[in-house]
């Protein structure tokens, strides 16, 4: 790997280019990502649902039962920055480092790296906050008060 993104390396060759700021993408880009938001609120319900006929065994005691309305705003935004996070973190565990942004005409933020990812290394920083966020949620949906309990997972999907 090199660290140099204006010219390949050597035993690379270029498969696709992606740039995620074209309108087209950014549409597409949004229709899968609400799909993969309804099947990751269906596994969400389902894991719920579980937990309840259980009997909530992993539920701990002296938690609220409830949060304020204004929490949860500032959670979906840490979310956010976590799942941004999480790509960033991958890439550094990759020995690159990343670069956050945020395109704020475009609603988008993003995690980079001046760098060429094998495809093995794509996947990874792709796929780390689907994987440390869905188990991070499903374990909180786990520990929380019946009352909160959907919450972590919900933000998780």
């Amino acid at each position: 790997m090199t660290d140099d993104a204006a010219a390949l390396p050597a035993d690379y060759r270029l498969v696709h280019t992606f740039v995620v700021t074209g309108r087209r993408a950014l549409v597409w880009m949004n229709l899968v990502g609400v799909l993969v938001f309804l099947i990751g609120l269906a596994v969400v319900l389902a894991w719920r649902w579980l937990d309840e006929q259980l009997g909530r065994p992993l539920a701990l005691p002296g938690l609220p039962r409830a949060l304020p309305e204004w929490v949860y705003l500032p959670l979906a935004l840490a979310t956010l920055a976590a799942h941004e996070g999480l790509h960033g973190a991958a890439i550094r565990l990759l020995g690159h480092r990343p670069r956050f942004g945020a395109k704020l005409t475009r609603l988008v933020l993003y995690t980079t790296a001046d760098v060429y990812f094998t495809r093995a290394e794509y996947l990874i920083v792709t796929l780390a906050p689907i994987v440390g966020l869905s188990a991070a949620g499903l374990a909180a949906m786990l520990l929380a008060p019946a009352g909160i309990a959907s919450w972590p997972g919900i933000l998780a999907a």
